[in-house]
């Protein structure tokens, strides 16, 4: 994949998918709630790796909205954390977001996640997303660099994984029986890390 930075990961970006096309990414704005919402309806639809069902999610394109306030202006707005869309031929397809806790003493991690439309999943804008993020984490703040991050994944999510190692996440912990599906399976749940030096590469751990 071709990649084409700017300087600053809060400017747009443009980058290339794997089949050529032009993406852009850039901070998220209110306006794009509607297409957020469809995306978040779409993946839970679809059930893939996720943990969350029809019921979890924002009742419409107004509450999504609202929702979308904590990072322009809220809670969530840098330096606490950021969430950046990815968008093709004028159409959101895919968004990633990292949040930081509040408690100082543990204010250097970060919570990483991704979401791709599932028309256009397949493309590389996963890696791409969680990409933007991993160059957002390292930044000098107020409140320092974040130096570790932490996602959680499925078990069965294998796609998933390996794009996280692929991306230099490893597995920290396992967490057995966490999911319950609704036909009453269970399914483990993978807390995967990765450590940034300030420098924004992984650190020796």
């Amino acid at each position: 994949m071709g990649k084409k930075r700017t300087g600053n990961p809060g400017l747009m970006k443009l980058l290339t998918t794997k089949d050529g096309r032009e993406v852009s990414l850039r901070p998220v704005e209110l306006s794009d709630a509607a297409d957020m919402l469809v995306i978040d309806r779409l993946t839970t639809e679809d059930g893939r790796g996720m943990v969350r069902s029809p019921e979890d999610l924002p009742a419409d394109v107004d509450t999504m909205r609202e929702e979308l306030r904590s990072w322009t202006s809220g809670a969530f707005k840098e330096p606490w954390g950021c969430c950046f869309v990815a968008e093709l031929g004028g159409r959101v397809v895919g968004y990633s977001e990292i949040k930081r806790p509040k408690a100082r003493l543990v204010s250097h991690v970060a919570f990483p996640a991704i979401a791709i439309h599932p028309e256009y999943q397949g493309l590389g804008l996963g890696q791409l997303l969680m990409e933007v993020l991993i160059d957002w984490a390292p930044k000098e703040s107020s409140i320092g660099p974040v130096r570790r991050l932490e996602l959680y994944v499925r078990a069965d999510n294998n796609r998933a994984i390996k794009l996280y190692e692929k991306l230099g996440f490893v597995l920290e912990a396992v967490r057995k029986d966490f999911i319950l599906e609704l036909d009453g399976r269970f399914v483990d749940d993978h807390i995967m890390v990765r450590f940034l030096s300030p420098s924004g590469s992984s650190a020796d751990t």
